[in-house]
Parts: C-alpha cells; structure tokens; sequence
C-alpha cells in the first residue's frame, strides 16, 4: 500500500498540470511590471501603445476555464514587463467540411451488393489571440 502513494502523487501532479492553461510567448521583454490592465477590445484602451509580444494559449481539453485564462496571461505580462493585454476570441466558421466514406461491395448469388457509410465532420475553430501591450508616454 505504501508503494502506491507517489504514484497517486504523480498521478495528481500530473492533473493539475493539464488542467492549469499554459502561455507561450513570443515577443519583447522589459523590466517586471506590478499592474498590468486587462482589455478584450482595443477601442477601448485609451493610452498609445506598442504590441511588444503576443501570446499563444494552450488551453487543457478537459477544463476551458476564460478566469483561468485571464489570470495566467496577467501572470505572464508581469513577468515580461508589459502594462496591458488585449485578449480577443475568435471564432472560424464552417470553410467546408471533412467527409469519410467507407464502401463494402460483397457478392450474393448472382450479384454485387454495396453498402458504405459517409462520416460528415465540422473543420470549424476557436480559440484566443492574446497580445502584450507597453503603453508609450511620448
């Protein structure tokens, strides 16, 4: 029994590693910042700025949390020194769809039969487009 306990340990870890959303940044780096202000539409930020960094999210399958999210891209502007982020959903609908056809022709007596199934699936995506902003005072 004492054997199973850093298995379920691992086991754990591994859970809330998957389910924390993680960012990928690219982009420029400056000095920690303490607030950073959090916008989803960019007519709404009032000072000028520069986009100094975007960032690329890896949201778990199992838990698609926007809080989460949102808290995790502050964490990541703080440590790369930006004073804001923009983050911005989108949606692409349907450009087509992606169809598989399964076909079996099998002989009865004198003749053929064929039957077949056809798999219709959606080639829709959404996601989050997440970008770091330093404001410039000049």
């Amino acid at each position: 029994m004492k054997y199973i306990y850093p298995y379920l340990t691992i086991f754990l870890f591994s859970c809330y590693i998957r389910i924390t959303p993680k960012i990928d940044y690219l982009g420029e780096k400056y000095l920690p910042t303490k607030e950073v202000d959090v916008f989803v539409d960019e007519n709404n930020i009032e000072h000028k700025y520069k986009v100094i960094g975007k960032g690329y999210p890896r949201l778990s399958p199992f838990q698609r949390s926007v809080e989460k999210l949102q808290k995790k891209v502050v964490e990541k502007a703080k440590k790369i020194g930006a004073n804001a982020v923009l983050i911005k959903d989108y949606y692409i609908p349907n450009t087509g769809v992606q169809a598989n056809s399964t076909f079996l022709t099998d002989s009865l007596g004198k003749g053929t039969i064929t039957t077949g199934n056809t798999t219709i699936t959606s080639t829709g995506s959404s996601g989050f487009s997440v970008f770091f902003l330093k404001y410039s005072f000049k």
